[in-house]
């Protein structure tokens, strides 16, 4: 003859152990989503790095196409990063072979930053390009 098992008492999971499993999770759960925010944070914090960079590409470029020589430096705020162009002539180190070249080199200068009423803290991006202008 069969024995039949109570099923009652062998099926699912004990109290102790469901309390053990929340636990863990609880536990992994505390390690990992502040690392999980801090990684989020760092993504952002690159995008606005990125945005800085493509802005003062672009103004460089602007002004590199139209070979302006600046008398003094220009500046303008684009949505919430404000930034300054600023231009002089560059000099070589063997200026003299250079003076029978009809023109000169003129250095660009790019300085983009968050503007001041945005409280983020984050260094300024400064770049820099060499144009030939002729005479």
């Amino acid at each position: 003859m069969k024995q039949l098992k109570d099923e009652a008492g062998e099926a699912g999971f004990s109290l102790l152990e469901i309390v053990i499993a929340i636990a863990i999770f609880a536990l992994s759960s505390a390690v990992l989503l502040p690392a999980i925010a801090k990684s989020y944070a760092r993504t952002d914090e690159t995008l606005l790095k990125e945005r800085l960079l493509w802005l003062a590409e672009s103004k460089i470029r602007e002004v590199s196409i139209e070979r302006q020589q600046l008398a003094s430096p220009i500046s303008g705020e684009y949505r919430g990063l404000a930034w300054t162009i600023r231009g002089e002539r560059y000099l070589f180190e063997d200026e003299v072979s250079l003076r029978a070249i009809s023109g000169f080199a003129y250095q660009y200068e790019a300085e983009v930053s968050l503007a001041s009423a945005q409280n983020i803290d984050i260094e300024p991006v400064v770049l820099s390009h060499i144009v030939w202008i002729d005479r």
